[in-house]
């Protein structure tokens, strides 16, 4: 299994991390085993042109069919 995506943010005094595997099958069973509380959720994933402003039209689009893209507060 390997990590293709990852992010961290520290949350009220702890870190909220959020990763995407290759194998959810296998992240799944790797947090059981350790006894780590996750939430499985969804994603989508696009692939964008390496150009300026690429990310702004991408989050445009996704605002404009009411799709929210999910953020963390601090709390």
């Amino acid at each position: 299994m390997s990590i293709v995506a990852f992010q961290s943010i520290p949350l009220g005094g702890n870190s909220l991390v959020r990763f995407v595997v290759d194998h959810p099958e296998a992240g799944k069973e790797a947090l059981d085993n350790e006894g780590l509380s996750y939430i499985e959720t969804e994603v989508a994933q696009v692939r964008l042109p390496h150009r300026p402003g690429e990310l702004a039209r991408a989050a445009s689009r996704l605002g404009d069919a009411d799709i929210n893209i999910n953020m963390p507060t601090a709390g």
